[in-house]
């Protein structure tokens, strides 16, 4: 999945931050919260463990992915990308909301980019600070 090869970049380029990270499903609603309410960045697959992007504080970064064929429409696949919560993510304004189509293997480029997004939402959030 793409979380594995996101899971291999070498977290040493980011100085003096925190990365966690967490199986949502081993903890209750309440500890949900409490960790996504802290979070200055938050990356995480379209679907019900998205929700809990609800809860991220002002300012925040919410990166989602989700997949560029798996769109579903009157129970029958449309082949076309499935943003599920599109609307409802993109006008939370308190946070920045990135998504990013999920594939079965990144090419190097991909994850590159990826850390630059994260490296530029990171500045983002420290100059706001």
């Amino acid at each position: 999945t793409t979380f594995d090869n996101i899971n291999n970049i070498d977290i040493d380029i980011f100085d003096n931050v925190r990365i966690e990270s967490h199986q949502m499903k081993k903890y209750s609603m309440k500890e949900q919260v409490a960790l996504v309410s802290k979070a200055a960045i938050y990356v995480t697959g379209c679907g019900g463990g998205a929700v809990m992007a609800t809860f991220l504080p002002k300012g925040s970064s919410l990166l989602v992915f989700y997949l560029s064929n798996g769109g579903v429409e009157n129970n029958q696949g449309t082949g076309k990308p499935a943003r599920l919560d599109w609307d409802y993510f993109n006008n939370m304004a308190y946070t920045r909301v990135h998504w990013i189509p999920q594939r079965k293997k990144n090419t190097v480029q991909e994850v590159n980019v990826f850390v630059l997004l994260i490296q530029h939402e990171l500045e983002i959030i420290r100059r706001e600070r």
